[in-house]
């Protein structure tokens, strides 16, 4: 019996990050992902995508940083709808007495049956303190149906 292997129906994309100094041009401000074709040409497609957002931060005990996720959708890959939320704002990660370094992880299934060619996730990063630091990355991973989250 052959075995099944979630890896060979998944497809990463939408790669976006950087670094983040509250109070810096960067803070607050909304990242656009990369376009996705979630139908290409003699392939099944995507009817899901799990949307993950990691990194690192330095932070002081009580100190936040926060992000807002949203996905948005084309016909062409040129013009993009008004986005939608996934979520307005979740804290990812939460400082530590002695401003160690505190690493944080979030993913979130999206169901992506009914949606244009073209999806992208956009992040919106944000410190709640001027000496706060951060590293951050998102993508996100097209799903076969097969292997996707249930709708």
């Amino acid at each position: 019996m052959a075995q099944y292997n979630a890896a060979d129906k998944a497809q990463a994309f939408g790669g976006l990050g950087g670094e983040l100094v509250d109070g810096d041009g960067d803070d607050g401000v909304l990242v656009n992902g990369s376009t996705f074709d979630r139908m290409p040409p003699g392939e099944q497609g995507y009817d899901s995508m799990l949307a993950v957002v990691c990194g690192g931060t330095i932070m002081d005990a009580a100190e936040v940083l926060t992000i807002a996720l949203e996905l948005q959708e084309s016909d062409d890959d040129i013009s993009w709808d008004v986005a939608e939320p996934i979520y307005a704002v979740k804290t990812v990660a939460t400082g530590s007495d002695g401003a160690a370094v505190v690493d944080f992880q979030t993913s979130d299934a999206v169901n992506l049956r009914g949606r244009k060619r073209y999806v992208r996730i956009n992040v919106t990063p944000t410190l709640d303190n001027a000496a706060d630091l951060a590293h951050w990355g998102a993508c996100c991973v097209g799903m076969d149906p097969m292997v996707g989250p249930a709708s």
